[in-house]
This record gives structure tokens, sequence and C-alpha cells, in this order.
């Protein structure tokens, strides 16, 4: 709920700005999070568990740096008052957030303070709704004497956090490595300002931190102990205890000669820890690697193995893990230009687990431009590749921001040269990526367009899977269209059905809402004119506003042309018998099935079933709040159309090959949505991930072989049972990552168990929901083993046991 305060006029206008913002398409504009006086800077991004994101960034409204955070929705729509609520406002500066989800849809938060003078360590704990869990300005991690800084922070697998940083707090010269482990409610674990993890002489810094599925955390950082001027790479692993698992003050990573600086680090599954690094061992700066064992010990080449060794110099890389058991590294690299003014490009490699480099010698080019780009970001992309953002210099004195998308094999799948990201006037940086969960990102920045100003704000964009941008606003939306009939039939479809899903964050009832097809003579074209006229519409029961019909986020609906299983007759055609509704027209001899609830034909003269054409017609879904019979007479007699007014069109898909139009309500998805089906297929045209939605439907839909209705638990109910088989549904999506859902159908009442078993027939998860009842129902899988951790990535087979009666599929997890 959002409250609006009636303090000033400028107040509520900006309240009102961002409550209705969602994401925007045009690279000059992108979506403002924070644009306050000050300056914001430094912002961080997390994707939180109840599928949103959270956002927190320093910010100078007030004169000193204060941490402010701000919470999104998918689809983009702010949440929170406008430009962020407070975290923390104490005396003096607050800075350098770091964040992380965590399990209730909020985040932990830590940070820089210099409250008490030097820098100390606080955080807090955001829940799902913005509220403070901790006490008002956070609580301390570390005031130990002199200074500490550079926290990080991860989550702890048991519903707590890690924090590391670097401390002065023994000679106030000399950074030492501490860490702390935090639980839910803001106890520390441990003993005031944190344990030791290397206080060896000389000092250390640069900390990175990491942690695997069952709590162990991972420290990586540069170290100076052997050679003041020269630094190595050291780690250590520190059990949920807080004890050292690997030797005192750290195992080496590298102590070769030169500078080994900028250490990152990744886990894998198998508690394997991969870094990557800066080293100047060979004159020039390069990219090198290294895998831990469990135990500390290296799994490659002593000192590391050589990622690259081009030209002149590369620096900084970024690593995540593939999923596969490597990882993959990127950085910014010099070798095509090392003199003013320059030729920076952004790279990358994968490297497998036995350390041989998977893509071509000294790495891919992530963007082909010849501007300079600088200080990517990466993470993974959850199947083998990899999604990167960068600034880039376009040569007039300031910066954008570029993304791409590269596959397991390198290969780019964007734009050669990168999408731009923002494009808008003077300068964007400090950028920040974080995973939308369907292999696209978000990606965050400070903003320099008011440069006049003197100052930055904070902006956000959102790139899909495909490099694109949605307006797509969440809510109800045509998800999936099958259909299916005798050959050579140019009128009758056998076996259609159309299949809606609640894309939104919130429980949308169908009450009063209207399904149909829609001509597109060159009146009904939904760009020129203001109702849209309806060949065949279909509306549910109840009148608009109604709550009976209720469908909860994530839900699915399938409506059928006759709720029938016409599989007997065509082999394509599916089982409709119990969809959870169908079309029906009250006059003529339509078929009926008295289990399956009825949208009755709101024209009753037109008696032939609703089908979809795969010529140019539109099917919609509209809010039913307002239509009305309308007849046109034409040159063929009198027909009697349903006009929908344009505005309560809620989704909808063209078929059409003509889509040289845009629609500026961005309401239809404009292409051919089916191009290269041919009609009568026994196929279904599906988004490619549900509810994704970029208003153009050729680059939303794809043909699958097969149908995949689904049958959600919440509408289930509305079904009486009826008789049949034992019916295991393929999980959906497949390929997925991170859950996916199983459906199943019993005739009777049984005693169920699912078992998730690999490709060598271990058993990966066992699921026994015990006795149930008759009907469809729907389990989901995490992807976690019986231990809670990840599985890898692979194909998967999954066993319904029921009685005496046995089904089995194949799945595909991606990592």
């Amino acid at each position: 709920m959002r409250f609006i305060c009636l303090l000033s006029i400028y107040l509520v206008f900006n309240i009102w700005q961002f409550a209705y913002a969602q994401w925007v398409a045009d690279v000059t504009q992108n979506l403002p999070i924070a644009v306050e006086t000050g300056e914001q800077n430094l912002p961080r991004i997390a994707g939180t568990s109840d599928g949103n994101y959270i956002m927190v960034w320093d910010d100078k409204r007030s004169g000193n740096k204060d941490i402010y955070a701000q919470k999104l929705d998918k689809a983009g729509y702010i949440l929170w008052v406008a430009n962020g609520i407070p975290v923390c406002t104490a005396a003096n500066d607050q800075q350098k957030p770091e964040l992380t989800a965590d399990d209730q849809g909020g985040v932990f938060i830590v940070w820089e303070d210099f409250r008490n003078g030097a820098e100390d360590i606080y955080a807090q704990r955001l829940d799902t709704d913005g509220n403070l869990l901790w006490v008002a300005g956070g609580i301390p991690l570390s005031t130990a004497a002199h200074s500490q800084n550079d926290p990080q922070i991860v989550p702890d697998a048991s519903g707590g956090s890690y924090i590391v940083w670097a401390s002065k707090e023994v000679d106030g010269i000399n950074d030492d490595i501490y860490l702390q482990r935090i639980d839910s409610s803001g106890a520390v674990y441990w003993a005031n300002n944190g344990v030791v993890v290397c206080d060896a002489p000389w000092g250390q810094n640069e900390p990175k931190l990491a942690a695997d599925s069952t709590g162990n955390a991972f420290i990586v950082w540069e170290d100076w102990r052997a050679d003041f001027d020269s630094p190595d790479i050291f780690a250590q692993r520190v059990d949920t205890l807080g004890v050292p698992q690997w030797a005192a003050n750290g195992v080496a990573v590298s102590v070769t000669s030169g500078e080994q600086k900028q250490p990152q680090l990744a886990i894998d599954e198998a508690q394997n820890t991969c870094v990557t690094w800066q080293d100047n061992r060979l004159g020039n700066v390069d990219i090198f690697a290294q895998r831990l064992n469990p135990d500390g010990t290296p799994g490659w080449a002593v000192n590391g193995i050589p990622v690259c060794t081009a030209a002149n110099s590369q620096y900084r890389p970024h690593i995540v893990y593939d999923g596969f058991g490597g990882c993959i590294i990127s950085w910014h690299d010099f070798r095509h230009g090392s003199t003013p003014p320059f030729n920076i490009d952004v790279y990358a490699q994968r490297i497998d687990f036995n350390g041989n480099v998977l893509w071509q010698p000294d790495g891919v080019p992530v963007g082909d431009s010849p501007a300079n780009q600088i200080d990517e970001y990466l993470i993974t992309d959850g199947t083998g590749g990899a999604v990167l953002a960068w600034s880039e210099h376009p040569g007039n004195g300031v910066t954008d921001v570029y993304a791409q998308r590269i596959d397991s094999n390198g290969a780019k799948m964007w734009d050669p040269a990168g999408v731009p990201v923002c494009t808008a006037p003077h300068s964007q940086r400090k950028v920040f990526l974080c995973a939308d969960g369907h292999h696209g990102a978000v990606v965050a920045w400070a903003d320099e367009r008011e440069y006049a100003q003197n100052k930055s704000d904070i902006y956000v964009h959102y790139v899909n899977s495909k490099g694109q941008y949605s307006n797509a606003a969440p809510g109800l939306k045509i998800n999936e269209l099958y259909y299916c009939g005798p050959v050579n039939n140019l009128y009758y479809f056998f076996d259609q059905f159309v299949e809606l899903l609640n894309t939104g964050n919130t429980t949308v009832y169908l009450d009063g809402k209207i399904i149909a097809r829609v001509r597109t003579s060159p009146e009904a074209h939904l760009m020129l004119a203001d109702t849209a006229q309806a060949v065949y519409a279909f509306q549910f029961p109840g009148l608009p506003g109604e709550q009976n019909y209720p469908m909860s986020p994530g839900d699915f609906a399938v409506i059928a042309s006759d709720a029938y299983d016409h599989s007997q007759v065509i082999p394509t055609a599916v089982n409709l018998e119990n969809a959870h509704w169908e079309f029906y027209n009250q006059l003529g001899n339509d078929f009926d099935n008295p289990n399956v609830p009825n949208l009755l034909n709101i024209n009753p003269s037109r008696t032939s079933d609703f089908y979809i054409s795969l010529g140019s017609d539109y099917v919609v879904i509209a809010d039913g709040t307002e239509w009305k019979l309308d007849s046109l007479v034409t040159m063929f007699g009198l027909r009697v159309y349903v006009d929908l007014p344009v505005s309560t069109i809620l989704d909808g898909v063209e078929y059409s090959q003509n889509a040289f139009w845009k629609h500026a309500n961005l309401i239809v998805d404009v292409g051919f949505a089916g191009m290269g089906i041919p009609k009568y297929s026994g196929k279904s045209t599906q988004r490619f991930f549900p509810g994704e939605d970029s208003n153009h439907s050729t680059h939303d839909f794809e043909v699958l072989n097969s149908p995949t209705p689904q049958i959600p638990l919440q509408l289930s109910n509305t079904n009486p049972n009826s008789p049949g088989t034992l019916k295991l549904l393929q999980n959906y999506p497949n390929p997925f990552n991170p859950e996916t859902y199983i459906g199943f159908y019993l005739p009777a009442t049984e005693r169920v168990n699912l078992i998730i078993y690999n490709t060598l027939g271990q058993v990966v998860r066992k699921m026994n929901p015990g006795k149930v009842p008759a009907g469809f129902h729907q389990v989901i899988w995490d992807g976690t083993d019986n231990r809670g951790i990840r599985a890898p990535g692979g194909v998967y087979f999954y066993r319904l046991m029921a009685g005496k009666l046995t089904r089995s599929k194949k799945m595909i997890l991606m990592r």
C-alpha cells in the first residue's frame, strides 16, 4: 500500500510520477530511481525471493552521504516512495553500500559508516515492504579502533549473512581481513568486531567473499606479507562456527614474481573455488586464474594458469560460475592500443573444471564497437553463458552504457557491438547488473545527464534474454495458443485452446473478462480505431470487479474450444476434457461438458465455434467493463460485431505478416506469432518464457511440438473430478532454471511418490506428498537435492508412483 502524504505539491507529483513507472524502451530516457538534489552514487541491485528487485545507493540529498533503497517489481513498477526510502541517515557519511537478498523478500545491507569519526561497518535488514527490521541507523558490525573499509556481504544458507571487510584496528596503518556472521534478527554469531581471517604482516586488502550451499564462507584478498611493493593472492575457507579450515592466515593462490591484484572468486556446488586476478609476472598486466579444491590445494598449476596474455595489458577481471563445473571471466583489454586515445575492449573467456580454455585463445571480444569499453560487470545467464554490461566511451568525452549476452560457446547473442542500455546526455558510470531469472538483466548505474547541476542520479534499464526492452505491464496475458484440426478444412478447427497466465504479483479475477477474436480490416487496426470489432467474443461468468474466479500470481488457465478429448480422432489433438473453462454457444448444438464451466458467447446469433484464425486476426483478452453490439452493413449483407473499446484490452496477439505498424497503446503483440506454422499442425505457439512480453510477437513466441496446458491447483477446484487414468504432465518450463512445475492427474485418491533421478539412476530428490485426492495437482521442484544443495545442470528423469501405477518423463535443468 502506498501512503501519499500531502506535504507539498512537489512531493505529491513525484509520488504519482513514480507510482506508475515501469520499464522504459527509450534508451535516452530509462527508468529513474533517485533524482534528487546532491549526488546519488554506487548503485547495487539484487533479485529478491519474491521475484522483485531491491536497490541501494549512497545519497547526498541532505548534504552528507546517507544510504537509501528502492524496490521494483519485475515489470519495472516502483513499489516504495519516490526517490527511495532512507536506510541510514546517521551523522557524517555512510557510503559504499552492498546488499544481498534474504529468504523473505527483503535484503541485508552493509556499508562504511563515519558516524564515530573513522570508518566503521554497519548493517541493516529491510523486509519486503521496506520496513527496517533492526534498530534505526543499523547495527554495528565493527567499531574497532582506526578504520574499517570495503565491506562485502553474501547469504549464509541459513537465513542470515556473512560480511567481510578490511580493518586497520591493530596498528592503524596496515589492513587485516575480518569476518562476521549475522542471523536474521541482527544478532552476531561471533566476537564483537568479527573474527580474524588474516593478520599476516604488512597488510591485506581488497577482500572478496562467497559462500557455498552448506554455509561455508570463502574469502580471497591482496596480500603484502612477502613484499611490501608486490602483493600476492591468498584465500581462506571459514566454517559456520567461524573457524578457518585452511592454513593459518590463508593458503597461497599465487605468490610468484610481480604484482597480483584485484582478486575475484566464484564457488561451484562441490565447494571448489575459482579465483581470478590481474598479474604482471610477465611484464605486462595479464589475467590469471586458479581453482582451489575443497581442502585449499590448487586444482590447476601452482600460481595459476594464464587466461589472457595478449599484447599490452588487461585489467580488472570479473568471474562467475558457469553452472557446469567451470567459470567465465571477463576483463577490459588494451591489446589494440595502450596509449592515448587508447583502444580498450571488453573480452571474456570460459574455463572448464580442468583449467582448459573453451573459447578462442586470449578470449573473445564482447563488443565490436571502435569506442573504448571499460568497467564491465558480469553475471551468468543460467545456460553456460553470461550477460555483461559496461561503460562505453564513444569519443565525445562522455560514457554510455551497453550490454551483451554471450552463449556457452562464446558467441554473441545480441548486436555484435552490444545493445545500447543508456545513451542519455553526458556520462553514465558505476555499472551494476542483476539477473532477471530469464537470461536477461536489470542494469543500474550512476547517471550524470543533469551534469549542469553538478550531480549524478540513479537510473535502471531492463534488457530481456533477446537483448530487447519490454514495455509490457504485468497482469493477465495470453500465454499460449494451440490449434489442431482436419486437413483442408478451412473453417473449423477440431481442437483448440487459449492459455492465460497471471504475470503480476497480485491475484487477478476472471469475473466478466472477455476473450475475443478481433478482425483486422483497415478500420479495425487498433492503432487507428477507438474500438476493436470482435467477430467472436466470449465472456467469463460474473461481473467485472467481482472476485469469484481468482488466479494467483503465476497461475495458468486453459480455455478449450470444446472440453473434449479429440485425440481419438486426430492423433495430434490433446485431451481437454479437464480444461478449466470451455467456450460455449448457447444456440445451436454445441458440445457442452457439464463438468467444465462455460464462457458464454456474447453474440449468440454467431453459432459456430470460437476458433483461432491463422490469417490476419487478433486474439485478445479484455477486462469486460465496456462493450456493445454493433451492426455493420457490408457488401455481404448485415453483420453483427461486438465492439470492444481499445482501452479495455489487456493483452492480445496478432497473426499478421503485415506488421509494418506499431500500436501506441502497446496492448497487442504486433507481428506474426505463428510464422511458418502450417494450419492444423497440432502444435502450439507459446511465449518464450511465461509472461515475458516485448509487445512484438515475432520475438515473444516460439512454436512447440506439443501443447503445455497447465492445470494449477487454484483453478482445478472449480472442476469436479472426472473419470480417467493416471496422467503425468511434462514439466514446465523445460528446460528450466531455477525451478519447474510438475503436474499430474489422479483418477482416484492415492498415496503418491514423486522421485527425481539423474542419468546414472541415482535418486536426487524425493517428494512424498502422501495421500492425495483425485484430480489435477502440481508440485514445484526448486532444483535442489535431498540435502538442499543445488543440483548441477543436465538431464533428469522424474517418476510418479500412485498406487500400482507409474509414469515417467525427462526434463533438463540449465545452470
